[in-house]
């Protein structure tokens, strides 16, 4: 889904400075994810029959790793890492 939010974003011809970038937020964005999936242990229902319960958890598990990454991108974009000029936004926040 982000190199999908880059393709979009770019109109499907990403440059290779967004393109290296993408490459080193990948890693994150995926261990953001599995973190907060084990932490609302939204794997613990996948086998037995899914509940209000479950859609909740899965509910809260998106929530904060969306938060996370939010605060994680707007962290990288004011503090000027990476060299990212704040004018030009990751797909992972900004809506296209």
């Amino acid at each position: 889904s982000i190199f999908l939010a880059y393709l979009l974003r770019f109109n499907f011809d990403i440059p290779s400075k967004h393109l290296d970038l993408m490459m080193i937020s990948l890693p994150f964005a995926i261990g953001v994810r599995i973190v907060s999936f084990v932490v609302f242990r939204t794997y613990a229902g996948i086998i037995q029959f899914t509940s209000t319960e479950d859609g909740v958890r899965i509910f809260y598990t998106v929530s904060v790793g969306t938060l996370m990454l939010t605060v994680a991108n707007m962290a990288t974009i004011v503090s000027g890492i990476l060299g990212i000029n704040p004018a030009t936004r990751s797909p992972l926040t900004t809506p296209s």
